[in-house]
């Protein structure tokens, strides 16, 4: 039933934007994810767990009233305590957001260790109808053995490239391995599309203006909260204004992980 539903809604952005396609104003895919943790390293999991409530219901008003689906990809240690949070969680799908999965940790474990993880995560989304098809490695410390795993257990979509970091090359070209689509961040001259370090607005226009047709970004739930866990209500004004501007300029076509992927393998079969 998911998968028509999900089917269904990549049909419709299609169709609505079927008039768009030859205009001086082309759509562009815009991927928001946010990378969902009870715990902020700086802070402990004590203190960010307090607010974790408060933040995600800021972001989803943010968003529904952008009218943004996103992905939320949930921490193992947040998915695996998915009872304390029960609520945001059916309120994050309720509004119509994708629910994948995010872990830490990748390179500690075997392959075997490792795969009996995932598919908890996996296992425990269950509970909200939720079959989970994306990921993002922690850190995004990618492995053989975990690439090995996301195709084995049946996800479609891995976030974990950041380009020019770790072990990454610093291309963000978009594109299959098997069945597996590799969505990297966007990114230019080492820095990435999330609001750690400010304007926005500039990376966007400058990725734009080159013709790239899709941009993928991330953040936490905890980056609108400060150090001594007052809102950040410059940091929640930065991001309501993003996307204010992105909306205004350009013609911002939002979609959520599965939706990308069926858009993304529907381009390829032309090729």
């Amino acid at each position: 039933m998911q998968k028509e539903v999900v089917l269904i809604s990549f049909l419709f952005i299609l169709l609505s934007n079927i008039n768009e396609i030859d205009n001086d104003n082309p759509p562009v895919n815009f991927v928001v994810t946010i990378d969902w943790e009870k715990e902020r390293p700086e802070i402990g999991s004590e203190d960010i767990y307090e607010s974790i409530e408060e933040t995600t219901l800021i972001i989803l008003d943010i968003f529904k009233e952008h009218n943004i689906k996103a992905t939320f990809l949930v921490e193992y240690d947040s998915m695996a305590d998915m009872f304390q949070f029960e609520e945001l969680l059916k309120r994050i799908i309720d509004d119509g957001h994708e629910i994948g999965l995010h872990f830490h940790g990748t390179d500690w474990y075997d392959y075997n260790e490792l795969k009996t993880w995932i598919l908890s995560g996996k296992e425990k989304a269950k509970k909200y109808d939720q079959d989970i098809v994306s990921f993002r490695a922690g850190c995004f410390v990618m492995t053989d053995d975990l690439k090995r795993i996301l195709k084995e257990t049946g996800f479609l979509v891995d976030l974990s490239k950041a380009p020019g970091f770790l072990g990454w090359d610093t291309e963000d070209t978009i594109y299959f391995e098997d069945n597996l689509l590799i969505l990297p961040l966007t990114s230019t001259e080492g820095r990435y599309l999330n609001f750690y370090k400010g304007n926005m607005e500039e990376l966007t226009t400058k990725k734009i203006e080159a013709e790239y047709d899709t941009l993928v970004m991330y953040f936490h739930n905890w980056n609108i909260v400060n150090d001594d866990l007052t809102l950040n209500t410059e940091k929640i004004e930065e991001i309501k204004n993003y996307f204010t501007f992105i909306e205004n300029k350009y013609n911002i076509r939002y979609m959520r992980c599965k939706e990308y992927y069926e858009y993304f393998k529907w381009l390829q079969s032309f090729e």
